[in-house]
Parts: structure tokens; C-alpha cells; sequence
């Protein structure tokens, strides 16, 4: 039976990731989200300011990541250590997961079934990033 994940699938694999542990690993690694970028920021004040519009309240930190992605917007990652910067966008989080072996999607599965610790939202994210787990 061969997995597909469908763009809402995506976007909850996606938030779990960033609000259940996946970030902070990902940090370990030296890769994280530079706000004080002006690429960055930009996102992430259009995006705030689109859910406060929309009436949320609450609105947390993760919220407006995923915010970014669904404007069609990316998230730009950097690996400190090395200067280089990712692109995250929902497409290719989307693409990447739907691209990954059998194997490696039943990490995200866990994720959908909430099954999961931080080191699967880890995997998620690199999956999200490079379509495989590099770091772990």
C-alpha cells in the first residue's frame, strides 16, 4: 500500500514538528530560523498580521510558521556552522514527504497519530528540508 499525504497532512506534520521538540533539535545541529533576517521578518509580520486579522487568538510562535508557508511564503533556515541557507516552502515539505520511501514515511504517519516524540519531529523537519535525515 503505497502512502500519500495530503496537503493538510502536510501542514499538521508540519506545526507538530515545530511546536513539539523539532526546532529545538534541529538547533543542536546549528540550524535554525534567523528572525533578525529581513526575509525572515517580513514573513513573519505579514503572517501575524493575516491571523490577527482573521480573528485568532492565542496566536503562538509555531501558528505564524505555518501562517508563512500556507501565504505561499517561505521560511529561510540557516545552517550556522557553514553559512548556508534553506528555503522552506508548504510545496516542498509536501513534495518531499510524498517523495520519501515507505520506510521513512511511517515517521510521519507517527506524527499524523500523534505517536511521536521530539526526535521524529526532528526527522520531520530534515525530511521537510532535505528528504532525508541527515543529522541523528
Amino acid at each position: 500500500m503505497k502512502i500519500v499525504f495530503n496537503l493538510e497532512d502536510t501542514k499538521r506534520i508540519l506545526l507538530d514538528s515545530f511546536c513539539n521538540g523539532g526546532l529545538s533539535e534541529l538547533k543542536f545541529c546549528s540550524i535554525s530560523v534567523d528572525w533578525t533576517s529581513e526575509f525572515n521578518h517580513t514573513n513573519y509580520v505579514k503572517a501575524k498580521s493575516l491571523l490577527v486579522e482573521m480573528g485568532e487568538e492565542n496566536i503562538c510562535y509555531e501558528d505564524v510558521m505555518l501562517q508563512i508557508l500556507i501565504n505561499g511564503d517561505e521560511i529561510e533556515f540557516t545552517d550556522f556552522e557553514n553559512g548556508e541557507t534553506i528555503r522552506l516552502n508548504l510545496e516542498i515539505a509536501h513534495d518531499n514527504f510524498n517523495n520519501l520511501s515507505e520506510d521513512d514515511k511511517t515517521i510521519l504517519i507517527n506524527v499524523l497519530n500523534e505517536d511521536f516524540d521530539a526526535w521524529d519531529c526532528f526527522s520531520a523537519l530534515q525530511y521537510a528540508l532535505y528528504q532525508e535525515v541527515i543529522y541523528g
